[in-house]
């Protein structure tokens, strides 16, 4: 699944036409950094958690925090492996624009 479809997925029951467009833009930024090779991983993945966890709080405020946290690792470990597939198009894309391929 892409990280597009995962993110609509995430924010799915936010109402707020401005929230929902703060997650895509923000999570669009951190994308283009991880897929630029300007953010580890590492740091990703504490970016991704943090988008993710207040998610997660605004749409299931009674759950602990201790849920919150199991499931909010379940949904990194899930973008990281989308963001993986969108790094690797992206490098691939820039490999075939040198060489003076298609793209």
């Amino acid at each position: 699944m892409s990280y597009r479809n995962l993110l609509e997925k995430l924010i799915e029951k936010v109402n707020e036409p401005g929230v929902r467009v703060d997650f895509f833009a923000t999570f669009g930024l951190l994308v283009e950094a991880y897929r630029t090779n300007k953010v580890s991983e590492d740091k990703m993945r504490g970016y991704i958690h943090e988008l993710v966890m207040d998610a997660l709080t605004m749409q299931y405020p009674d759950l602990d925090i201790d849920e919150l946290r199991k499931r909010a690792q379940e949904w990194v470990e899930k973008f990281i492996s989308a963001l993986k597939v969108e790094r690797m198009k992206y490098e691939l894309m820039a490999i075939h624009r040198g060489e003076g391929g298609l793209m």
